[in-house]
């Protein structure tokens, strides 16, 4: 995945990436968008420390509302993730 200014665009793997394919999905961090909490139904869905890792992202989708899931490799890797994301939606920036 990637965040691109008010976007995250995400690719199945990184060969779909480096070999240009379009992206399978997009949210848009514009007006009500951010960071979620994991969800009771998201913590049967993860296993050991998969919640420690899991990164949960809603913004508007291609029709609607939505909600995304992205599991990061280390606990390290899920704050990058967040901090991007926070730094993507602070300060009015999508006001």
């Amino acid at each position: 995945m990637v965040v691109q200014i008010h976007r995250i665009i995400w690719w199945k793997d990184e060969q779909q990436f480096d070999d240009a394919d379009p992206p399978i999905g997009f949210i848009i961090l514009s007006g009500h968008a951010g960071l979620d909490n994991l969800s009771p139904i998201d913590a049967k869905v993860f296993k050991g420390d998969e919640i420690e890792r899991a990164v949960h992202i809603f913004g508007r989708g291609k029709s609607d509302q939505e909600k995304v899931c992205f599991l990061a490799s280390t606990e390290q890797e899920k704050i990058i993730v967040r901090d991007a994301i926070v730094r993507a939606t602070e300060d009015g920036v999508l006001n």
